[in-house]
């Protein structure tokens, strides 16, 4: 129980610290956050087709 909650818990902080960054460079202007917005759904398409063609393969 301890592992999954810690795995989890370690994937959330990863994934505050990567959003926390992006909205980092892009208030001192490196990244436009529309850019940082349209490859966050760019990610998201791919880990739904990849999601799609396990679910085929089983």
């Amino acid at each position: 129980f301890w592992d999954v909650w810690d795995f989890c818990a370690f994937w959330d902080l990863c994934t505050y610290c990567i959003l926390g960054f992006m909205g980092f460079l892009g208030c001192m202007g490196f990244l436009d956050l529309w850019d940082v917005w349209d490859v966050w759904d760019f990610c998201a398409f791919w880990d739904v087709w990849d999601f799609w063609d396990l679910w085929d393969l089983c």
